[in-house]
């Protein structure tokens, strides 16, 4: 008579014909893995390379596939008894319904691992990963506040959202987040025979005081009180009130705002200069109002509330310069651009005053005697009536004009390949500068007015064939500049001439503090 497991047994009285464990009424004359043999005969009833004794959750002490350790001993109806382990319900550890060793699982694969970004405090950081495997997949992130000694799952609350997924969001991430640590743990509960993935990346929060959107190590006026931090003092806390100058909205202490006592106006009287809304220009200075904003997250719209929303002609989505997926484009330098529909607001020659900034990371290093357009105004007959581009060989911007083609700002400037730099023109009445990194390089006087017309803006090049760049371009703010009547950031007021700032001088003798900040600046 047959016996499949040679326990001597007959297989019409054996109640466990493979001797795993699992009883043949549980694992049934089915082939679930198609290998031509039944269950109930199969060690590995579904095929995926974990034995079903320990898919089911018993013992193999010698990874044979039979329960227990070999030779077994069973009784007259053949279940093993030389173990203690077995004849219970099998597992289905990812609570699916499907016992797991009729669940086909397999090794989990890695295909994309998370990555440390960094972000600005307040701001959302986005972790995920990407991965393959047959079965049921479990997430969990953890976070370590210790450098990775210890590590806590998540849970979501009003930071943590998808704590139990492929994606962990932050939002609002808050300052003391700054070096934290995450890892997602990544199991198939159903396949045991494989051990669970981990992937550890870090977060970077970048402080931001005045919450503008601008961190503070970038930001030209970290407390929008309309004085620039240079003119502040930074580390300086003048009035001892625990909180830095350039943090502080009244810096001597005396009750009047360094807004008003500064060169700026403050018309809703909190201390901030001009009124809310609050905007402000890529250097963390206030600006009268956005004319177009495209921080590209996800999309090329406008985040102005203009609706100047541009379209995309094959540049694609990529990591910004804080390493947050689709958050910037790369323009492959052949044909890619960006074209926004024209719009007569977007004619910035009806401006006095106005501010161009952007990021952009360059991916070659640019021909001697071409230019590479980065933000440019067509015309129907191709020209253009400003232009902003980088010319030759990766040392000179320009920003150009039509009618009368003259450079507003052409400033040497050495340009790497690969590296991020932030790129500003502003222009107040005649007087034209041009920042890289929130530096001046390049300043100009010139009374010539942009031209209009009605073609559309267009980043990245045109269709030319010579001028299109190569390399990922970000967060492009058009802003109308700052009315002289609101703020001018120049050089706070002196009114008594005494030689030191009204903002920092909270009447009375002049003080030895006074005299060594003044020397400072001086310096």
């Amino acid at each position: 008579m047959p016996d499949n497991d040679r326990d001597r047994i007959p297989d019409v009285i054996d109640l466990d014909d493979d001797n795993d464990g699992i009883l043949d009424v549980d694992e049934t004359t089915g082939d679930t893995d198609a290998d031509g043999i039944i269950n109930s005969f199969d060690l590995d009833s579904d095929g995926d390379g974990c034995l079903d004794v320990i898919e089911a959750g018993y013992d193999d002490g010698d990874g044979d596939g039979l329960l227990g350790l070999s030779d077994v001993e069973v009784d007259s109806l053949g279940k093993v008894i030389s173990s203690s382990s077995g004849y219970s319900d099998p597992l289905d550890r990812d609570g699916n319904g499907v016992r797991d060793y009729l669940e086909k699982g397999s090794e989990i694969i890695i295909l994309s691992n998370p990555f440390s970004v960094s972000i600005i405090e307040t701001r959302n950081a986005r972790y995920e990963i990407n991965v393959q495997a047959s079965g049921t997949l479990v997430y969990q992130w953890q976070y370590s506040e210790d450098n990775g000694k210890n590590w806590i799952d998540t849970e979501d609350d009003e930071v943590y959202s998808g704590s139990n997924t492929s994606t962990l969001i932050l939002t609002n991430a808050p300052l003391e987040f700054n070096d934290y640590q995450f890892k997602v743990k990544v199991s198939t509960p159903s396949y045991v025979c494989d051990e669970d993935v981990f992937s550890s990346v870090a977060l970077t929060v970048l402080p931001d005081n005045d919450k503008d959107g601008i961190a503070d190590e970038d930001d030209l006026d970290d407390d929008n009180d309309g004085i620039l931090d240079i003119y502040e003092v930074e580390g300086l806390d003048l009035d001892g009130d625990g909180v830095v100058n350039t943090f502080d909205l009244d810096s001597d202490g005396d009750g009047c705002y360094d807004v008003n006592e500064g060169s700026c106006s403050d018309s809703d009287g909190d201390g901030l200069v001009g009124s809310n809304p609050f905007n402000v220009d890529g250097l963390g200075r206030y600006v009268e109002k956005y004319i177009a904003h495209y921080d590209f997250s996800g999309s090329a719209d406008d985040r102005s509330g203009n609706d100047f929303h541009g379209v995309v002609n094959g540049a694609s989505l990529v990591k910004d310069r804080f390493g947050i997926p689709n958050s910037a484009y790369y323009f492959d330098g052949v044909d890619d651009n960006i074209v926004v529909p024209h719009d007569s607001l977007l004619n910035i020659g009806i401006y006095e005053d106005f501010i161009i900034s952007m990021w952009i990371k360059p991916s070659e290093n640019f021909m001697l005697g071409n230019s590479k357009s980065i933000l440019k105004k067509i015309s129907p007959d191709s020209s253009w009536n400003y232009q902003y581009k980088v010319e030759g060989d990766t040392s000179t911007f320009n920003f150009s004009v039509n009618p009368s083609d003259i450079t507003y700002n052409e400033s040497l400037f050495s340009l790497n390949s690969g590296q991020w730099y932030y790129l500003t023109i502003m222009k107040e009445q005649d007087r034209v500068v041009h920042f890289v990194d929130g530096d001046t390089i390049f300043s100009y006087i010139d009374s010539t007015r942009v031209g209009i017309n009605n073609g559309d803006m267009v980043i990245g090049g045109s269709s030319n064939g010579v001028d299109w760049f190569k390399g990922v371009i970000d967060d492009i703010i058009i802003a109308k500049g700052c009315d002289e009547l609101i703020c001018r950031f120049g050089e706070p007021h002196d009114s008594d001439n005494s030689g030191f700032y009204d903002f920092l001088e909270a009447g009375g003798p002049v003080s030895t503090t006074l005299f060594l900040i003044q020397r400072q600046l001086q310096s």
